[in-house]
């Protein structure tokens, strides 16, 4: 991304690939089904932010880690059965 000029208003004018625009919608490439470039339309990047820093402290946060430790509690009970339930299963 590059600054190309400052605007009134506290906002910039930026040059950018499709690429970065994709990854910051937070799309893994700018050939993805899900990722459309709409020109004109408002990408609303401090909240794609917001959104990313809750999701990172979250992840730091001790109930993420209880919950992770939870699920592979419940991951390591179902895998002696796995092969009964796959018995069961009807065609």
């Amino acid at each position: 991304m590059k600054t190309i000029a400052e605007l009134p208003n506290d906002k910039v004018l930026v040059e950018m690939t499709k690429l970065e625009l994709a990854n910051i919608c937070g799309h893994h490439s700018n050939i993805s089904d899900n990722f459309k470039l709409n020109i004109g339309v408002e990408v609303k990047i401090s909240d794609i932010y917001e959104k990313h820093r809750l999701i990172g402290a979250l992840q730091r946060s001790q109930e993420y880690d209880k919950a992770r430790k939870k699920l592979e509690e419940m991951l390591n009970a179902l895998t002696p059965i796995e092969d009964k339930i796959n018995i069961i299963k009807l065609p």
